[in-house]
């Protein structure tokens, strides 16, 4: 109770309603399904109306080809064919623990067992005791309150053969004693105490705080415990990692790895209702820049990565570069993706979390391989349910199609695009011929095959070598349009598809000052708005005055802006609509003639704006962007160069 007082004054994070679906491994449902279902639930419950939610953030681990971006890896033949290609990349003295992020994580819990001592017949104990609880739980119908029914169509899979996994042969794990390969989703609505207030909502809960650490990779599932909480929801992957779960955990109710986080806060307040106990703990393991950006990597706290077409869906080659590039085990990653403004949204969480005092130094950074991983393989399969409704529909229109809708809808002209796209490249090819852009830029030495030769050279990519000196309007003029027969956005006024990466240190300025750092400027806020997705380009014209609002500023506030260049047709339509003087729009140019990396131009556009404001003198500067399935972000800086 002590501890339940000492939390009693904080206005901080509420949780209104929490709930989950039921977790199956009988492939009944897609994602977008069960997700539909479940997001639903909560508001409807305490009878919110969903105009009131902000924002929605979800756990995606394991997305169709790549869609969502905070995977892990669950240990299968292609982490091993993968494992070849990374350890050639691994310098001497680094490469075990940037191969150990390949494990598959079943002989992670071998590790874990022969590092502990932890016998298989403890581990069989631990798990039939999960069984066992989890099935008097479900019986007493423990589990009815935390779950929201989902009617579904199931095709029986005749053919497929259930595989016994297998780790090692004198090994200690195996299908009874670990997860189950699950599907599920569960949903927590969050407000502050006085909103709730105002709005006459019941209060389940409070979310106090979080931590996040990182582990060796080969022992991944070691977590501390304490004896000041009521209870724990440990997540067991494996039976070889301890856990309380009053009413059994993963091994018998199953792990949907982008659902489990969640699933275990509606587990964990229905376990306190039954029980009358209070102050719980949820925990999860998790699997898997030199940045130089940090003199001292250990006091890197926390890194997020925004990439929207990870290799395979996965997030362990970004905790796999972490390592290599010298960041300590401890120091814990994610990536995250908001398509085109992860790289900003990374930031974000990362200044975020040090405004709650969960961290004290962090780095925001975007990545993105789009030579490797753009195409039609990137497109999910969707259910015919959730297209039934046409906005959801319309996420699936062509990145060019929405182009060319937003050209239609606010009458932008060819010439108007092609004017617009050329002058993004006159600035930056001589941005680029005045070496405005060094500044910016880590030259990376890379190894590369001549396709015509096959020869293997080494090359230093230390420009960008999509910008284009001698591009006219006349020029583009001649070029065909790619969408639409008709239509108006081609190759020479949207964005190219490019490699690059890029990333922000953030800390306290106390913190700063305290290491001897140096401070470049400083992050004020953001903001994030929805827009129909079959025109999803406007997203920077309804982000950026929603950003300056929240600081009750002006756009004559503002010195310069960094908007994205994804097509001419909608950077034209917010400029025209904000009325913001062009020559205040990318004065070094945009991603027309720049590129646009998709997880990574949140986080360049920032190390361009400061770059930009050191060069003119300007300090205080907006970035924005749209967002693929229709929305827009932008954020406001001040740069104390």
């Amino acid at each position: 109770m002590a501890l339940v007082q000492t939390f009693k004054n904080y206005d901080c994070v509420v949780i209104i309603s929490a709930l989950r679906s039921a977790i199956t491994k009988e492939r009944w449902l897609k994602a977008e399904i069960i997700l539909s279902h479940v997001l639903r639930a909560p508001y409807e419950k305490v009878s919110l109306h969903p105009k009131l939610i902000d924002s929605i953030a979800i756990g995606n681990v394991v997305p169709p080809s790549g869609g969502d971006a905070t995977p892990a890896c669950i240990g299968c033949s292609a982490c091993w064919n993968s494992r070849r290609d990374w350890h050639q990349h691994c310098q001497t003295g680094q490469i075990q623990i940037g191969i150990d992020g390949l494990l598959p994580m079943g002989i992670t819990s071998e590790n874990v067992a022969a590092s502990y001592n932890i016998t298989r017949a403890t581990q069989d104990t631990f798990a039939a005791r999960s069984f066992q609880k989890t099935a008097a739980a479900q019986k007493a119908g423990k589990l009815k309150d935390e779950i929201v029914p989902i009617k579904a169509k199931w095709v029986d899979p005749k053919n497929e053969e259930e595989k016994e996994p297998a780790f090692k042969m004198d090994g200690s794990t195996h299908a009874g004693n670990a997860l189950q390969v699950s599907d599920g989703a569960a949903v927590i609505l969050l407000t502050k105490r006085s909103t709730t207030k105002g709005l006459g909502l019941p209060i389940l809960g409070k979310f106090v705080t979080s931590a996040v650490n990182g582990v060796p990779p080969k022992i991944m599932g070691v977590e501390p415990a304490s004896e000041d909480i009521d209870f724990y929801g440990i997540n067991a992957a494996f039976a070889n990692q301890g856990a309380v779960n009053t009413n059994g955990g993963a091994i018998a109710i199953g792990h949907p790895l982008g659902c489990t986080g969640v699933r275990q806060v509606a587990t964990g307040l229905s376990i306190a209702k039954q029980t009358g106990r209070r102050v719980f703990v949820t925990t999860v393991y998790h699997v898997s820049p030199s940045l130089h950006l940090c003199p001292r990597p250990k006091l890197i706290d926390d890194i997020a990565v925004g990439n929207v077409l990870p290799p395979g869906g996965g997030a362990t080659p970004v905790r796999m570069a972490a390592l290599h590039a010298g960041i300590p085990v401890e120091t814990s990653i994610n990536t995250v993706n908001r398509q085109c403004s992860s790289g900003l949204t990374a930031i974000t969480q990362i200044a975020n979390e040090i405004k709650a005092r969960q961290i004290e130094i962090g780095i925001g950074a975007g990545v993105e391989s789009m030579t490797n991983g753009y195409g039609a393989g990137a497109m999910a399969s969707i259910s015919d349910e959730v297209l039934s409704n046409p906005d959801a529909e319309d996420c699936l229109l062509p990145m060019g199609i929405t182009s060319e809708n937003v050209a239609a809808s606010y009458n932008i002209s060819r010439a108007t695009q092609d004017a617009f796209a050329a002058r993004s490249f006159q600035k930056a090819a001589a941005a680029q011929k005045a070496g405005k852009f060094k500044d910016e830029i880590l030259p990376i030495k890379a190894k590369w095959v001549d396709p015509k030769t096959e020869e293997e050279k080494e090359v230093l990519v230390d420009s960008d070598d999509g910008i284009r000196a001698g591009v006219t309007q006349e020029s583009l003029s001649k070029l065909k349009p790619a969408f639409k027969k008709d239509g108006s956005t081609h190759a020479g006024n949207a964005s190219q598809v490019s490699d690059g990466a890029a990333a922000v240190l953030l800390t306290k300025r106390s913190t700063a000052k305290r290491l001897g750092l140096p401070i470049r400027g400083k992050f004020v806020t953001s903001a994030v708005i929805g827009v129909p997705p079959k025109i999803m380009g406007v997203g920077p014209a309804y982000a950026i005055p929603k950003a300056l609002g929240l600081l009750g500023l002006s756009l004559e506030d503002i010195d310069f802006y960094e908007i994205n260049e994804a097509f001419a047709s909608q950077a034209v339509m917010s400029v025209q609509h904000l009325g913001i003087g062009e020559e205040k729009v990318n004065i070094n140019g945009g991603a027309i003639a720049i590129g646009h990396p998709l997880g990574c131009t949140g986080a360049r556009q920032v190390a361009t704006g400061l770059s930009i404001a050191k060069q003119t003198g300007g300090r205080v500067f907006v970035t924005s962007m749209c967002i693929g399935s229709g929305m827009g972000m932008a954020a406001v800086f001040v740069s104390e160069h």
